[in-house]
């Protein structure tokens, strides 16, 4: 990358800051470790980082209080909730709280850091705006204006599509659970539901056949996993 990429991480576990500090030095990004919600929050009253990465479950301020905070002045700086801890209400209500993506930390280090590379290039390019996430070299989604543009071709989305879609771009690249989904898109788990998320996924899908580069499959019977086959590459 040509400028470094400069992260405040919130981690109180040392190992696993120690671990991951390593591999996105190595990637070019410059790392400030701070080991709780307390300390995170003291440091982004002095310096505002290229994107803050959170864990959740942290002595002090945890997590998500960070980042309530930080949402109250700041609506442009990426914030990436990365914990081993990510149910659903969790991962629904940081969404809520203003989190532009949600990574499970055991999905792997270079996941991590392509994830926070492409996260780097949606306020670089364009809008500069975080969440409009830019999924494929012919794709972007727009979660404020509610808008997909497929090349040239831009469709405003209803507002339960809509949500569905800001759902799976937040889980960009990993499996989006029923639970997940439905809690997200209804508020609470439905069993019921699952014929009409099957529904929504399907007329998303007739709008994302138009760039051959994105999937919306089914997974495992687990969920669906909104995913580019080039994701990471240069």
């Amino acid at each position: 990358m040509e400028h470094p990429i400069f992260l405040i991480y919130a981690e109180d576990n040392d190992n696993t800051a120690l671990l991951y500090t390593r591999k996105l030095e190595r990637a070019g990004f410059t790392v400030k470790v701070v080991k709780n919600g307390n300390q995170a929050w003291e440091l982004l009253q002095a310096e505002i980082p290229d994107i803050l990465l959170l864990d959740v479950e942290m002595p002090g301020k945890d997590g998500l209080e960070v980042l309530e905070l930080f949402r109250q002045t700041n609506r442009k700086t990426p914030v990436v909730i990365f914990s081993n801890y990510l149910y659903t209400g969790r991962e629904i209500k940081a969404i809520r709280l203003g989190a532009d993506d949600c990574i499970q930390k055991g999905s792997g280090s270079d996941f991590l850091i392509a994830k926070l590379k492409s996260v780097y290039d949606r306020v670089t390019q364009g809008e500069k705006n975080p969440q409009i996430y830019i999924l494929s070299s012919h794709t972007k989604y727009n979660a404020v204006a509610d808008t997909l543009t497929i090349n040239d071709t831009r469709v405003k989305l209803k507002d339960t599509e809509a949500l569905l879609m800001h759902l799976l771009c937040v889980k960009f690249q990993e499996l989006s659970s029923y639970d997940y989904l439905i809690e997200g898109l209804w508020g609470k788990y439905f069993a019921s539901k699952q014929a009409l998320l099957r529904k929504y996924v399907s007329e998303l899908n007739k709008k994302l056949e138009a760039d051959p580069s994105l999937s919306l499959k089914v997974c495992r019977n687990m969920g669906y996993r909104l995913y580019c086959e080039d994701f990471g590459q240069g």
